[in-house]
């Protein structure tokens, strides 16, 4: 797919091996969040076409940083500023300004989201030096195809600021709480299904299993995230997806995607 500008988005079940927990005293409450906080993720993604054929696979390292407190972005103060780059592209940055109350933690800002992998806001971007003939559209890609979202009225590196407030966590991230995570350009609900003791650098993260699905978009599409108080720890997505052409019209064939990020230091 030629002359396309893509921003790849998406993550799924989990395919490392993990010890079921239920103790309620480690539901998440918050997430911690300090100047100077870091974390290092490898992104991983690979195509497949119908037949098995590998058709695009690609590796990068990215780092997210708690860059400042405080932040006044139009009518949000109190906010959070994290900023991802890509290690090969330092000079690629994007920028997500977050609000943390007791109950939740909400997306309120961006600039630049498709430079990297955005880490909370549940995102993943890349941009390819050479775009396949033929790219499968994640749930996230869909909408700039199909004319949902205008990207060239969005400036890459231009500050937004959301009309419609991400929901990201609902606190405490106890099995069984749901909620809407945004209904703007699509719907996103997002549910807890439990918790698993996943390793991690430096030892065992205690970790919320938080199942994602846009059931307007794309029912059949659904990831999984592995959330503790330190952060996304882990990211899963292994689905089959409906390739597009550059109009936005279904093709015939379907690619599967696997895609995750994992942490590998924080």
């Amino acid at each position: 797919m030629k002359g396309l500008v893509i921003a790849v988005a998406m993550v799924c079940l989990a395919s490392v091996g993990c010890e079921k927990s239920s103790d309620p005293v480690g539901d998440v409450r918050s997430i911690e969040l300090s100047v100077g906080s870091a974390w290092t993720y490898r992104w991983h993604v690979e195509q497949y076409a119908s037949d098995g054929t590998l058709v695009w696979d690609t590796t990068s390292q990215f780092i997210v940083v708690v860059s400042a407190i405080n932040q006044t972005v139009g009518m949000y103060a109190g906010l959070t500023l994290l900023e991802a780059r890509d290690q090969t592209t330092p000079t690629s940055t994007s920028e997500i300004w977050y609000a943390q109350s007791g109950d939740r933690l909400t997306e309120v800002a961006y600039r630049s989201p498709g430079n990297t992998p955005i880490v909370l806001p549940k995102r993943s971007g890349v941009v390819p030096a050479h775009l396949p003939e033929r790219l499968a559209l994640s749930p996230f890609v869909r909408p700039f195809a199909l004319g949902l979202i205008d990207a060239q009225a969005s400036p890459s590196d231009s500050l937004q600021i959301r009309q419609d407030p991400r929901v990201v966590y609902v606190y405490p991230l106890s099995e069984g709480t749901a909620w809407v995570s945004f209904t703007s350009p699509f719907l996103q609900e997002r549910v807890v299904e439990g918790y698993d003791d996943l390793p991690g650098p430096g030892g065992t993260y205690h970790s919320a299993r938080i199942r994602t699905t846009i059931p307007t978009l794309a029912p059949g599409l659904q990831w999984i995230d592995h959330v503790s108080a330190q952060g996304l720890v882990r990211r899963r997505f292994d689905s089959w997806v409906s390739v597009m052409d550059p109009s936005g019209t279904p093709e015939a064939d379907s690619l599967h995607i696997l895609e995750s990020i994992d942490l590998l230091a924080h």
